[in-house]
């Protein structure tokens, strides 16, 4: 198989460093939760503040709809390079607000709106981030091979942001004070989503946007009336696999973080360390995933992964309440390999569903959904009905329901015809 030249490796690396260094920006809410519940909700009991806070990371995703139509739109109509060069921007900018935001202490009930309406700030500019780092990225690929490379290395990336927001919270947790620590955190952000800007003002515009742009000059276009009366099957089936992926990183971050912090009494750089052992083999399955898809096709690699999680679902909770650190670090290290590798292969995949005409649009608002309904609020549902049915058990229940949804949608759109015919005509 050819592989990726160097001038796509290089297109691809600097998409995949902007996408990271959003994600480190987004990524901080979540980290930094059992702080923030302190810092900007009032204390009426433990449980009431981690549900409010969760609540604010929630709004995170509930608003990547609206990011996904503005910039899904922005980048199908005017250029993929330019939708990702803005919503980095914005987020350099929410990351600003957070970082210089005065506390509950200081300003009271003010502060929480504030927050809320940073976050939800930052949900709109990841409406279109990683959906549109897919299309930039795999629409510079000129094989399979590259697509598939590419697919993982976004995957990769995304972890990769996650990864670097913790251990740097955890650094600033354990040598600084807790208001040194979110403030610092967030204003590091800030500068490096800057740096992100610059790097993608020097990409060039993918040639399959390009060429489309110049079949339909002079033409009035508008991406959603067609995605929708063409694609709603690819649409239902990218939602349930960015959602399986979205809930499978929500455990393995934000749940995992709180749970360690609040449940087990580990100190939060503890529990930040151990979500950055699993960050590593999320992004080391995520990268191998290319690889094992020359030895598999991605309907079966992603059955036979979808199957192995829902296995381990149940198995990774009582692994947590055993409370023993080594314990605890294998089965992360398991299954978020599992995850990454599911990550990483569903990106190729999901990006043959959409042709160039709608595919900004169509990746954004099928990720967008999934992470605003289910992923968005996977951690704090996943408290809801830990404290709900007075186990965590109850959490196992739930990622394995979500893993069956997942195995039988692969399952079922594999073996249509129809969908076979059509996803070679929307990969050209």
């Amino acid at each position: 198989m050819k592989q990726p030249s160097f001038k796509e490796k290089q297109i691809i690396s600097a998409a995949a460093i902007g996408n990271a260094l959003e994600y480190y920006d987004f990524a901080l809410y979540g980290l930094l939760s059992p702080i923030l519940s302190v810092l900007f909700f009032p204390q009426y009991d433990t449980s009431s503040s981690i549900l409010m806070t969760l609540g604010v990371y929630a709004i995170g995703f509930v608003s990547r709809p609206l990011g996904s139509i503005i910039f899904g739109y922005y980048g199908d109509k005017y250029g993929r390079k330019n939708a990702l060069s803005l919503s980095i921007l914005l987020m350099a900018f929410s990351c600003l607000i957070i970082g210089a935001l005065p506390t509950y202490n200081q300003i009271g009930f003010y502060s929480t709106i504030f927050l809320i309406m940073a976050r939800f700030l930052q949900g709109v500019c990841m409406g279109g981030e990683y959906s549109g780092a897919i299309v930039f990225s795999l629409e510079h690929s000129a094989t399979q091979t590259t697509r598939n490379f590419s697919g993982g290395l976004l995957a990769a990336s995304t972890l990769l942001g996650c990864l670097l927001a913790s251990l740097v919270t955890a650094f600033f947790s354990y040598f600084e004070s807790t208001e040194s620590l979110w403030r610092v955190s967030f204003l590091i952000g800030t500068l490096i989503g800057l740096w992100g800007l610059y790097l993608r003002q020097r990409t060039p515009e993918t040639p399959a946007f390009l060429k489309e742009k110049k079949d339909r000059a002079q033409s009035q276009f508008s991406p959603f009336p067609l995605l929708w009366r063409n694609y709603k099957r690819g649409i239902l089936c990218a939602i349930i696999l960015f959602s399986l992926a979205g809930i499978n990183s929500g455990f393995s971050t934000t749940f995992l973080s709180m749970f360690c912090t609040k449940e087990l009494s580990f100190k939060l750089y503890e529990s930040l360390l151990i979500v950055s052992f699993g960050l590593v083999f999320y992004i080391v399955g995520a990268l191998l995933a290319s690889n094992l898809l020359r030895l598999f096709s991605i309907r079966s690699l992603l059955l036979y992964v979808s199957f192995c999680l829902g296995v381990l679902s149940l198995l990774i909770i009582k692994i947590l309440i055993l409370n023993n650190v080594i314990v605890i670090l294998v089965g992360l290290l398991v299954f978020s390999f599992l995850s990454g590798i599911f990550w990483g292969v569903i990106n190729p995949f999901i990006y043959s569903l959409f042709p160039t005409t709608v595919r900004y649009s169509g990746v954004a608002i099928s990720d967008s959904i999934a992470r605003a309904l289910f992923a968005g609020t996977a951690p704090m549902f996943m408290f809801f009905l830990k404290d709900y049915f007075y186990t965590p058990f109850a959490v196992g229940v739930y990622l394995l329901l979500v893993c069956v949804i997942a195995f039988l949608c692969c399952f079922l759109i594999s073996h249509s015809d129809e969908f076979k015919m059509d996803k070679n005509q929307r990969a050209k």
